[in-house]
This record gives structure tokens, sequence and C-alpha cells, in this order.
């Protein structure tokens, strides 16, 4: 076995009680317990880069404050498609007709983003799929703040650009 291997383990075996203790401080229990999952998950798969003592048990809390607001994010997707589901639902101002025509804007939406460079999808799907902001894509891309909102500017041009092709083919409106 590895050293990295030997580490990790006795990490994860000596800081599983803290890490669970410390996502159970900031989420639901059922929440909590899928957070400490993925942060023991996540020291394992990054076990070549976890830091010596003491410095261990710090490097967990901050894979387990990335996993929490990841957790959290996701909630809050769910909820709020949850409410935004409900509020369509409960209206009665929206039929089947509505209904199928959001369907297809949402379907032309992704064809043209399947159309886009892997790079513009990337930073498309962060921003509006992940909800980060502009700040949080520039940390996770590794650049500066500038080239990301230019990049993010950038990347929904083109998306816009494509839908209205696919549109235009369609004889639809823009």
């Amino acid at each position: 076995m590895e050293q990295h291997d030997l580490r990790a383990e006795r990490a994860i075996s000596e800081y599983r009680g803290h890490i669970n203790a410390y996502c159970r401080r900031r989420l639901p229990l059922d929440l909590a317990v899928e957070a400490s999952s993925e942060t023991i998950a996540v020291t394992w798969r990054r076990r070549d880069v976890l830091p010596d003592e003491p410095e261990t048990l710090p490097w967990m809390y901050g894979v387990a404050r990335k996993v929490v607001k990841t957790v959290r994010r996701s909630e809050q997707r769910w909820i709020a498609r949850g409410e935004r589901a409900r509020g369509i639902h409960d209206s009665g101002d929206t039929g089947v007709e509505d209904s199928m025509i959001r369907a297809d804007e949402e379907r032309q939406v992704r064809q043209a983003l399947s159309r886009l460079r892997q790079s513009d999808q990337e930073i498309l799907r962060l921003a509006a799929w992940e909800g980060l902001s502009n700040g949080q894509i520039a940390e996770l891309l590794h650049l500066t703040q500038a080239a990301t909102d230019q990049r993010l500017s950038r990347a929904k041009h083109r998306l816009a650009d494509e839908y209205n092709r696919l549109n235009d083919r369609k004889g639809g409106t823009r």
C-alpha cells in the first residue's frame, strides 16, 4: 500500500467524526450525511495532495465547506424548481400549449448550447445551471475576473446567435 493511501486512511479514520459533526451543524441530517460522505470520498480521491499533519484536518474542513456549499445550492435549486412547478400548476394561467412551448424552447436552447465550443458550454453551465457567480467561476477556471466576465459575455452572445440561427431555420421568431 502506498504512503498516500495510508495517510488518507488514517486521516479518514481519525477525522470522520469531525467532518460528520461539521456537516451536521450546517445541514439537515439527510443532507449532512450526503455531504460528509462526499467529503470523505474527495479526501480519498485527492489523497495524493492530502497535506501532512497538522494541516490535514483544516484541509478536510476546506473540502467539507465546498461540499456543503454545493449541497446547499443543489437543495435550493430543487426547492426553487418545486416552487416554480407548484406556481405553474397552481396558477391556472398555463395550459398544455404553454408547457409545450416552454419544452420546445428549452430543447432549442439545449440544441444551440450543444453547437458551441466546449469552453463556452462549460462557462454557461457553471453560470446558469450551477448558479456560480462570476467570481466563483473565475476561481474554478483559474481565470481573472475580467477574463471570466469577457468569456461569459461572449459565450452568451454566441449562444444567442446560435439560438437565433436555429429559430430562423424553423421559421420562428427571435
